[in-house]
């Protein structure tokens, strides 16, 4: 006979911690496969990608990097809009356009309504991290990164 502590199945029951973020997107229902996160790779610019796990560990976004051309066409679409408004609305075409997979959809797309219904800082946060990805260095980092010859 096998006598185990209510302690001892509680440790049983909590499932392993991820080893990989493979395995982590793996616990989202829906996430991309690691094949398909391969053939984004190869499909975006530098063939950088990103799994950005909200604070909550409830929210995770696959985002990747934009070129110049995309960022040219964002800005003349934001440019129609209120001097007040393009920032926001750019940032939003960025966050919409570079989002590749989200957990907080059923069809794991990011759309507006969905950015809309979210926490406020949700845009500028994707936005940050997206903006990195297409080699945007805060000044602090880049001068660091300068070596003088």
């Amino acid at each position: 006979m096998n006598e185990t502590t209510g302690t001892e199945q509680q440790v049983a029951a909590v499932p392993p911690e991820p080893q990989s973020p493979y395995d982590f997107l793996a616990l989202f229902p829906g996430a991309p496969t690691p094949d398909q996160i391969e053939t984004y790779r190869k499909m975006v610019p530098g063939g950088r990608l990103r799994l950005l796990p909200m604070k909550d560990g409830k929210r995770l976004f696959l985002l990747r990097g934009f070129t110049a051309l995309e960022l040219q066409a964002i800005q003349a679409d934001a440019a129609k809009a209120p001097a007040e408004k393009q920032g926001q609305i750019a940032q939003t075409s960025i966050v919409l356009r570079c989002t590749l997979w989200t957990s907080t959809e059923n069809s794991g797309k990011l759309t507006e309504a969905g950015l809309a219904a979210s926490g406020a800082g949700l845009v500028s946060t994707l936005n940050i991290a997206i903006t990195d990805l297409s080699d945007y260095n805060d000044p602090a980092v880049l001068e660091q990164l300068y070596v003088d010859l």
